[in-house]
């Protein structure tokens, strides 16, 4: 049960229930699960539940949303998707304040998606130097892993492309090549970027940069 201010992040993999007010409107924004910023561990803990009222950070969140979605209609797409890009930091925010502490285990884990999310447009980056980087070996690093359904290598390419899609869909970055915003995030070979986006988005990534209204 959602009431007027109550925000909540909803797992869609998961079987979920929602009832609002009746006197409520729902904004609704939507992110990739990589980009929230959380492991799974901690991610689980803070879904398909309302968040926490009494975070500082909660009423700092409630009210810039409430703001854009009564006037997103107004702004040009260049600062709506700007916007949308500064929403998702703040909500990345709020959960880092809401979900609960992480044992050792879940903190390496953590540690570690932050290391791949700061080096992310190193084309070196590969299982080898994150488990170097963290002391461990790249059997431990893949077992750390093992839940998101991925393995590392394939983690790092999904996240590289996400940021590409991301860059693809931002106006201010219509004068650049797609080759040139995919070597940006690590993908230096481009025929291969172009059939890896198409494959986890069903789409070329010049579909999407004239969805954004690009050249």
């Amino acid at each position: 049960m959602l009431e007027r201010g109550h925000q909540a992040l909803i797992d869609t993999d998961t079987p979920f229930r929602l009832e609002l007010d009746s006197d409520s409107d729902l904004l609704t924004l939507r992110f990739a699960r990589e980009s929230v910023g959380l492991g799974a561990v901690r991610l689980s803990r803070v879904v398909n539940a309302p968040l926490r009222r009494d975070l500082p950070d909660a009423t700092v969140v409630a009210g810039y949303l409430d703001a854009l979605g009564a006037h997103i209609d107004e702004l040009d797409d260049l600062t709506r998707h700007r916007y949308v890009k500064a929403a998702r930091e703040l909500v990345e925010a709020l959960l880092q304040s809401a979900a609960p502490p992480t044992s050792l285990h879940e903190d390496l884990r953590e540690r570690i998606d932050r290391f791949i999310e700061e080096n992310i447009s190193d084309p070196q980056l590969a299982p080898e130097r994150i488990a170097a980087a963290h002391f461990i070996s790249v059997r431990q690093l893949h077992a750390l892993f093992r839940d998101q359904g991925l393995t590392v290598g394939a983690l790092v390419r999904s996240r590289r492309l996400e940021r590409c899609h991301d860059e693809l869909s931002d106006p201010a970055s219509a004068h650049l090549p797609v080759a040139t915003i995919a070597a940006r995030h690590g993908l230096i070979d481009a025929a291969q970027f172009s059939r890896m986006f198409r494959r986890q988005f069903g789409v070329a990534p010049s579909a999407v940069r004239r969805r954004a209204g690009g050249q």
